[in-house]
C-alpha cells in the first residue's frame, strides 16, 4: 500500500505547477514506459497492477492505480520520470515551429510524427501546451522520449534563424510546387488562428495544402496538415 502523500503527489503532476516544481511528469502505458526507459530518461519510479517482464516496478493495487492515473481507464503501469534540461536550440537544423498549439492532443500526435519523419527538434512558441502534459505524452506515443521539444519566443528567435522558413498557411504556394530547400524550419499556427502576425513576417515561403474538389471540409486538422508536410519535406 502506498501513503496516501505518496499517491497525492503522483496525482498532482498532471498539473504543470507541480511538474515544474518537482521536475518530474507522468508516462503511462508499457511501450511509452519502455521507450522513455531505453532511450536512457531518468526514471524516478514505476508503478504496476501486474508484473512485466524486465521492469522492476512497485506493485500496488487498482483503486491505488486509479487515483494516480491521469485517464479516466488506467493503465498497469505508470512511471514517473525526470524531465531533461533545456538544451540549445539548434540552428543548422531542421526543426517544426508550432506559434500556439494548444491542444495536447495535437501536439503529442505531432512529435510522433516529427520522430517517424526523422525530425530530431520541435520548437514551440511559450503559449503552446506543455510537452509534459499527461495527454501529450500519450499522444506522442513515444515521440516524446526521441524528440526534443523546447519553448521559446518565437519571433525573437526567428529574427536570428538563418534557415529558410515554411509556413502553412490557408493561402500561399500549394505544397505540390514547393522545391524544399533543406535544412529548414517548418511552422505550423494554432487550431484556431494559424500562424501569428509576427511569425509570417518571417517567413521565407507560405505554403497550402489545396483541397480537392468543392465539397471538401473547410479546413485540415494541424496534426493532419503536419503529417502531408512533413512527408513532402522528407521525400528525397
Amino acid at each position: 500500500m502506498l501513503p496516501k502523500t505518496e499517491l497525492k503527489k503522483i496525482a498532482q503532476l498532471g498539473l504543470k505547477k507541480f511538474r515544474d516544481q518537482t521536475g518530474l511528469f507522468i508516462v503511462e502505458g508499457q511501450k511509452s514506459v519502455v521507450d522513455f526507459l531505453d532511450q536512457g530518461w531518468h526514471c524516478e519510479g514505476l508503478y504496476s497492477t501486474q508484473k512485466f517482464d524486465g521492469l522492476q516496478t512497485n506493485m500496488i493495487t487498482e483503486k491505488e492505480m486509479q487515483r494516480i492515473t491521469q485517464f479516466k481507464a488506467a493503465s498497469p503501469i505508470l512511471g514517473i520520470f525526470q524531465k531533461r534540461l533545456s538544451s540549445a536550440i539548434p540552428t543548422q537544423e531542421s526543426a517544426l515551429l508550432l506559434d500556439g498549439i494548444s491542444d495536447p492532443g495535437n501536439l503529442g500526435t505531432i512529435i510522433r510524427q516529427a520522430s517517424w519523419f526523422g525530425v530530431s527538434h520541435v520548437i514551440c512558441s511559450t503559449q503552446s501546451v506543455d510537452a509534459y502534459n499527461p495527454k501529450v505524452v500519450q499522444a506522442s506515443m513515444g515521440g516524446l522520449a526521441r524528440v526534443t521539444v523546447h519553448y521559446t519566443n518565437l519571433e525573437s528567435f526567428l529574427f536570428r534563424a538563418t534557415l529558410p522558413i515554411y509556413g502553412l498557411a490557408l493561402t500561399g504556394l500549394p505544397i505540390q510546387k514547393v522545391s524544399w530547400d533543406r535544412p529548414a524550419y517548418l511552422a505550423f499556427g494554432s487550431e484556431s488562428h494559424g500562424i501569428s502576425e509576427a511569425v509570417l513576417g518571417k517567413l521565407t515561403q507560405c505554403v497550402t495544402i489545396p483541397a480537392v474538389g468543392h465539397s471538401a471540409v473547410e479546413s485540415l486538422n494541424v496534426a493532419s496538415a503536419a503529417a502531408i508536410v512533413l512527408a513532402s519535406f522528407t521525400n528525397p
